[in-house]
């Protein structure tokens, strides 16, 4: 019983630690960043040498930046036709790039600033998922080839992706989605995930893709991330996360229903995000044995790529065009750790205002927090926090920028409160 006390104890003071460290953290939305149009999709996102590479889906273009989101640059790799849904990056020599429309593959050797055409599948009836390169001439291809009814394909390269042989599957193999070579000393051992007709979808293969074996029962999964040879997680539909000990893959508790499509760790292994459909995004600080909730964002956003860099520093991104970066609040501050007598919220000031304004509150106790911002219809607009804060005075800064004039609402909320005012935007 003592162990159970203790670990409940120092689970509770790490998820306390980065509001008693004075710093609250948040998704905070970075969409206007990135200089392309807001209905572009943005499936692939990686992070390698203090660069972010985010890949346009719409456009032959990706994006990248050197500090960390705050700007980007485009590249435009080629415009003609259409944009790519896939980057791997080994080095800063061995960058590939997977063109959606012919499956075209593109290799950088200086960091992404140049690029050139190295090959194509020259079907457009094959959509290839997941690209998986061991060295700069082999390299691995899983997808979805839909001419005759849907079936799953995987393709090898050795030699850069002049030519590719197509690797046969079995015949209940439906859909490719991901794969994985975790031990490139090792490239024999090949993790991927099908989509079968009566098994599992994480299969692994002992000799380069010619066999597989299901690791997991019949449980849907979407996509894998592999932190060493024998550490990873997966996660997919209803929720659903598994672990793998180097020999098994075990399930954990998500927390959560909906849908997850994207996961990542930093590379402590015990911080780590997954996120789906609907702005559902979890987090664990444990590796996984606690997961909790940690959406802080006000639209409806479906998350398609997470990575994870540091415990507190993080990315990811949705569609359309929508960027998100984990990092101090944006706008929230911590005004004083006195404890407060009781829960308040005060009126916003200045009020009128244009185009911003400031809210405080006082939370007496910790406490789960949602401050929210509401039309005259009662459509929700912003979402100013949704966090465990400690107890304390906080302020937020709300801006109304993108809004017409108007009455507005703001709402605070917690487990034991509720209290709305309104405010009145004036352009």
């Amino acid at each position: 019983m003592k162990s159970v006390k203790l670990f409940v104890l120092i689970l509770i003071l790490l998820y306390s630690f980065r509001s008693l460290s004075g710093q609250v953290y948040r998704w905070n939305d970075l969409s206007n960043n990135i200089p392309c149009n807001i209905m572009t999709m943005l499936p692939n996102i990686k992070y390698f040498n203090n660069k972010l590479y985010i890949t346009n889906g719409s456009i032959g273009k990706i994006y990248i930046s050197t500090n960390h989101g705050n700007s980007f640059e485009t590249k435009d790799i080629d415009t003609s036709q259409g944009g790519f849904y896939n980057i791997q990056i080994k080095d800063e020599s061995k960058l590939w790039l997977l063109r959606n429309s012919d499956n075209g593959l593109f290799k950088s050797t200086n960091a992404g600033n140049n690029w050139i055409f190295d090959g194509s599948f020259g079907n457009s009836h094959t959509n290839i998922s997941k690209i998986c390169f061991i060295n700069d001439q082999t390299g691995y291809f899983i997808g979805t080839n839909n001419s005759y009814g849907d079936i799953a394909v995987f393709y090898k390269t050795t030699n850069g992706g002049n030519n590719f042989v197509n690797i046969s599957l079995p015949s209940s193999f439906l859909y490719g989605y991901d794969l994985a070579i975790p031990d490139s000393t090792n490239p024999n051992i090949i993790f991927a995930v099908f989509s079968a007709s009566s098994s599992g979808s994480i299969w692994k293969s002992t000799n380069a893709g010619l066999n597989w074996t299901a690791m997991n029962g019949n449980v849907q999964v979407a996509r894998f991330y592999f932190l060493l040879p024998g550490k990873a997680w997966a996660c997919g539909e209803q929720g659903k996360i598994y672990y793998f000990d180097g020999n098994n893959w075990t399930q954990q508790n998500s927390g959560v229903v909906q849908r997850l499509d994207c996961i990542s760790f930093c590379n402590d292994g015990l911080h780590g995000w997954a996120g789906g459909p609907g702005s559902t995004m979890i987090k664990t600080i444990n590796g996984g044995q606690t997961w909790l909730p940690d959406s802080t964002v006000g639209i409806n956003v479906w998350f398609y790529d997470i990575v994870a860099v540091s415990p507190t520093d993080a990315y990811a991104i949705g569609g359309p065009r929508q960027f998100f970066k984990y990092s101090p609040a944006v706008g929230i501050k911590n005004l004083s750790n006195i404890i407060p007598d009781s829960f308040s919220l005060s009126q916003n000031y200045p009020n009128p205002f244009n185009p911003t304004t400031n809210i405080k509150f006082n939370i007496p106790k910790r406490d789960n927090v949602t401050l929210k911002v509401y039309d005259l219809l009662g459509k929700e607009v912003a979402t100013l926090v949704n966090e465990k804060l400690q107890a304390g005075t906080y302020e937020v800064k709300f801006d109304g920028s993108n809004l017409p004039s108007g009455i507005y609402f703001y709402k605070l909320e917690s487990e034991s409160f509720r209290e709305t005012k309104r405010m009145i935007l004036i352009k």
